[in-house]
């Protein structure tokens, strides 16, 4: 069961890699960044280091074309493997320079801040936006993101969401959901859910 999330997971990425023309490198983690949005590479490092040291499971769901078709407790996950994905939401890059227009939206019940930015009209990219909401304090609470992609082999769309918790002043990740859509021109479409709940 667990193989057969690994399977699909790995398929779903590496068709929809393979179709954008991205391949990961050694060097992925160390690229040019231009420091203008918010880190999500350093962020992910953060919780994937955390979460190597302190080792919880998980409880994966995998959903197809809206039906429920695994779900499976799963211990010694390989955790900077796990949140590599939503290092593909990293719009730090000097490519990106001045590509996304940002928006500041504060809740006046919880006095939470999300800031959301959204590609502007004309510039290459994946990733059409990153929303992040903070508390007041800066304490990340929640991460998501969609990137879409379309070519002559494959139309995609992927939404990722990583949901936060802080106790004793830790920001830890406890969940986190990837949404997709494709559609590869000699397949039928796939629509997906993966969801991963930590502890």
């Amino acid at each position: 069961m667990v193989k057969k999330i690994r399977v699909l997971f790995f398929l779903i990425t590496a068709m929809y890699l393979g179709a954008c023309g991205e391949k990961k490198s050694p060097e992925a983690s160390v690229q040019p960044t231009t420091g203008q949005y918010f880190d999500v590479v350093g962020f992910v490092q953060k919780q994937a280091a955390l979460l190597e040291k302190e080792k919880p499971g998980a409880v994966k769901t995998v959903s197809e074309n809206q039906e429920v078709t695994e779900t499976k407790k799963i211990t010694n996950l390989d955790w900077q493997e796990e949140l590599e994905t939503f290092r593909e939401l990293d719009i730090n890059k000097p490519a990106f320079r001045n590509a996304y227009a940002s928006t500041r939206q504060p809740d006046p019940n919880t006095g939470n801040i999300t800031i959301t930015y959204r590609k502007k009209p004309g510039y290459d990219g994946t990733v059409q936006y990153l929303s992040v909401t903070t508390t007041s304090s800066g304490q990340v609470l929640e991460v998501k993101g969609l990137q879409e992609s379309e070519n002559i082999l494959l139309r995609s769309r992927r939404e990722m969401k990583l949901q936060c918790h802080t106790e004793n002043g830790t920001v830890r990740v406890t969940s986190y959901t990837i949404k997709g859509f494709q559609k590869p021109i000699i397949f039928g479409a796939l629509q997906y859910t993966i969801f991963t709940k930590i502890g």
